[in-house]
């Protein structure tokens, strides 16, 4: 009887699990392509979002930085291809072009967040 329930709950929420799966998945799919920094600084900073979950940040002045990237609810989680670190950032996907991410540079803690928005290139 405990086998048969236990099977019961696993059928139920298989689909359940493998739904969200497929939400990460489509929202990580939606982001492929170039981005532009609109606000609060226009054209500082371009955002690549490539196959792989690959993410390259490349600055006005040439710098490129390499990340690979999940979603998870509100956030960004962006981990450094070069040095072993990882960073959790706040991310919305306003519409299919535009996005609002959280800070990606280097700022005082006591200070409001800034968040920056990057359309579609």
């Amino acid at each position: 009887m405990k086998n048969a329930i236990f099977k019961a709950n696993i059928y139920l929420l298989l689909p359940l699990l493998l739904l969200s799966c497929t939400k990460d998945r489509d929202d990580e799919n939606s982001l492929l392509g170039a981005w532009i920094e609109t606000a609060p600084v226009e054209n500082r900073t371009e955002l690549y979002f490539s196959e792989g979950n690959r993410l390259h940040r490349v600055t006005r002045e040439g710098n490129e930085d390499v990340y690979t990237y999940s979603l998870k609810d509100r956030a960004i989680i962006i981990r450094s291809t070069v040095v072993d670190s990882e960073s959790e950032i706040f991310f919305e996907q306003m519409d299919s072009n535009t996005i609002k991410i959280g800070n990606l540079y280097p700022s005082i803690p006591e200070l409001e967040p800034t968040f920056m928005i990057f359309e579609r290139n």
